[in-house]
């Protein structure tokens, strides 16, 4: 809902690192049931570029088709919808000005480029972090997996479960199929993708290769000719801050981990100490523009026990700017 001059709204979108953009489409669905003819615009801006300006008119079902301009988009982009000129009868109905129907639809479409097999884009392309939607890396084992290439397995998927943040993740498995999909695996020898590797030294492999079963896919590959070798190669995977540039593979050796300590999962909040639970989101995603509301989400240790609370110490901090004479000052409360 928007009410007043200069409310906004914005939404959020990511386009795929992947694909060239060559049409985008946005279909506006609104209501402004109280105000007039010609009395008020909404104005559509692209990653703060002003791309249009729709003059508002009376009804309950409204309907805007607006192109966006390709050249602004970018990997991770925002629409702001803002709400110019005045509504006469919002304020004595005590009505909105606008609400956005929450059908509104964004239409995208054109070409996809095929990546390098490089390591320093992970997790790009088994995991894109500028998208926002559930998500699937299905796993392949060339063998029926014991615990201890399970246990590999699941330090790889944890690797990718933070990636993910709030996202959904499945991981489903299969034993010696390459899924068609864009997406990833881990095995113990490689047996079947001997041919495509040329050949394996014994020793912990990571590696990206093309997926035969998918023109614009890949595979990430965890390797070893040992129980020992394959846990190396997950480690070093998931350990590593950085991969050298253009490096389609790493054999990792003499991994360090260190020993865990209690509770330190790192999306876990902090239970010794005060958190700030806007870790899980960004600066503009936490600005509100005329009414609205934003929502913050974090979590808890599973065995966090809050013995006769019924809730939890929460200390908010804003802003809100006062305007006075054309001039905005900062006016905060905690």
């Amino acid at each position: 809902m928007l009410e007043g001059q200069g409310a906004s709204a914005d939404l959020f979108f990511s386009v795929p690192i992947t694909k060239i953009i060559n049409l985008a489409t946005l279909e506006l669905r609104f209501a402004s049931p109280a105000i007039r003819p010609r009395e008020s615009t909404l104005d559509l801006w692209v990653n703060g570029t002003y791309v249009a300006g729709i003059p508002l008119e009376p009804g309950i079902d409204l309907r805007a088709e607006v192109a966006l301009p390709t050249d602004l988009l970018t990997t991770t982009n925002v629409v702001t919808v803002q709400l110019e000129g005045s509504c006469a009868d919002c304020a004595l109905n005590r009505t909105p000005w606008v609400t956005v129907n929450a059908t509104t639809t964004l239409s995208i479409s054109g070409s996809r480029l095929p990546l390098a097999n490089d390591l320093s884009l992970l997790p790009i392309p088994f995991f894109d972090p500028a998208g926002q939607r559930s998500w699937m890396l299905p796993f392949v084992f060339s063998d029926r997996p014991s615990s201890r290439v399970l246990e590999a397995g699941s330090i790889v998927a944890s690797w990718f479960g933070v990636f993910s943040d709030l996202r959904g993740v499945k991981f489903p498995v299969t034993v010696g199929q390459i899924p068609r999909q864009r997406r990833g695996g881990c095995a113990q020898r490689l047996r079947f993708r001997a041919a495509v590797i040329h050949s394996v030294a014994r020793r912990p492999l990571v590696l990206v290769r093309d997926n035969p079963r998918d023109p614009y896919g890949k595979l990430l590959i965890v390797a070893g000719d040992s129980f020992d070798e394959l846990l190396t190669a997950a480690r070093g995977l998931v350990t590593r801050e950085r991969f050298p540039a253009h490096a389609a593979f790493i054999a990792p050796r003499d991994v360090n981990v260190e020993r865990r300590r209690k509770y330190d999962a790192p999306r876990w909040l902090s239970t010794d100490r005060p958190a700030p639970i806007g870790m899980y989101t960004s600066a503009e995603r936490l600005t509100v523009k005329g009414a609205g509301s934003v929502n913050i989400y974090f979590r808890l240790p599973p065995d966090l026990f809050l013995a006769a609370r019924q809730s939890v110490p929460c200390s908010s901090s804003s802003a809100t700017p006062v305007w006075k004479r054309a001039q905005a000052r900062p006016c905060t409360s905690d």
